[in-house]
């Protein structure tokens, strides 16, 4: 359901629509409900967006609510709402449902305004098997078993307004470790969930605790409470990118998040040179991209840009805030130093080709879209 506010009269709706059958549409007004024909629906396939003609006039001011039934493809293209497996110990091979909406692939998973700039609060439910792991942006809310079909029922509360690139919501097997963040700003403690694939929760203890001491950085720093009363960390085995801010339920490529168990049982004589300073290097990236998607949680999440043509807003800035929680965390890397020596350098030699992007560019296609000329 979409609840509309009309901000000015009109006889028609269009939302992003991708490669979803639209079974059957309603709109209800003023609690009575119209039956909107399939005469009048009209796709647009070149701007990804369904047409929907209303039977009434939405005069200005009023409120609506527009009933849609579809259907859709859980894909493996990495993009909207798709599969990916993982193996575990014994080699045997399991099965993930998990997003990826950035920048405009929330409407392959739902018809929506899939803009930036329309923000709008999301009330999330799963229907998953028995044994499933089940998660979204909010917190479980309620949770029931249905005798007739089989699922458990989860409901999660609603989320903050927000983007619908930062929807998200994963189904599986997992295992998960715990603990609480909180910091002079906090309105209610944080909790703070590391998910791993079954048996592997032990190697999310080193980024546990580095994404409690990091969201309570980002409180201090800020001045601003998280705004949800949980925050979870996912490892996912195949993602389009490094990890994904989506609010409440950062989504990271697995190696990202969980570090070697090798890397941490150090001092039994075993571990090599090479190993330590690999070890090192894991670490390092784990910590930076901890903060960096943290750091999103209030730039980019809370404050967005209009258009993505603007990325360099969110990931510039969240850059900048990665840096200042990295060197708070672990001055001893010196990362400040690190980054002036490599990355700046990496970033003017880029900078100095005719091949170089500009900071804005207006017709910034989706096809293109990374944050990495930013980073």
């Amino acid at each position: 359901m979409v609840h509309i506010n009309v901000k000015e009269i009109t006889d028609e709706i269009t939302l992003h629509s991708k490669e979803l059958k639209i079974n059957n549409a309603k709109i209800f007004l003023k609690g009575i409900a119209h039956e909107i024909d399939q005469k009048c629906l009209r796709f647009d396939d070149q701007a990804e967006t369904i047409n929907i003609s209303v039977p009434n006039l939405l005069q200005l001011g009023s409120k609506a609510i527009l009933e849609i039934r579809f259907t859709g493809v859980l894909n493996d293209s990495l993009r909207g709402f798709y599969r990916t497996d993982y193996t575990i110990r014994n080699n045997e091979i399991k099965w993930i449902a998990t997003t990826h909406f950035e920048p405009t692939f929330a409407r392959y998973a739902f018809p929506c305004f899939d803009e930036p700039e329309f923000k709008s609060t999301f009330s999330i439910a799963l229907n998953v098997r028995k044994g499933l792991v089940g998660l979204s942006n909010g917190k479980v809310k309620n949770e029931s078993y249905n005798i007739e079909t089989g699922m458990n029922e989860i409901i999660f509360e609603k989320s903050p307004i927000m983007s619908t690139y930062l929807v998200a919501f994963v189904v599986g097997e997992f295992d998960y470790i715990e603990g609480i963040a909180k910091s002079r700003y906090s309105k209610q403690p944080i909790r703070t969930r590391i998910y791993t694939p079954p048996g592997q929760k032990e190697s999310g203890k080193f980024s546990l605790s580095v994404a409690i001491r990091a969201i309570e950085f980002f409180e201090n720093t800020f001045e601003i409470p998280y705004t949800l009363p949980k925050i979870d960390h996912i490892a996912i085995n195949k993602t389009p990118s490094g990890a994904m801010e989506n609010w409440g339920l950062i989504i990271y490529k697995k190696n990202l998040l969980l570090l070697n168990d090798s890397f941490e049982n150090k001092g039994n004589g075993s571990t090599s040179i090479l190993e330590e300073k690999t070890g090192d290097i894991d670490k390092k990236n784990i910590v930076r991209t901890i903060c960096h998607e943290l750091a999103h949680q209030w730039l980019g999440n809370i404050v967005t840009m209009k258009w993505w043509s603007d990325l360099w807003l969110n990931e510039g800035l969240a850059t900048w805030a990665e840096l200042l929680c990295v060197d708070s965390l672990f001055s001893e890397w010196n990362i400040w130093a690190h980054f002036l020596v490599y990355r700046r350098t990496i970033f003017l030699d880029a900078d100095s080709k005719d091949t170089s992007n500009s900071l804005v560019y207006p017709g910034f296609l989706m096809t293109g879209l990374t944050g990495q000329e930013f980073r």
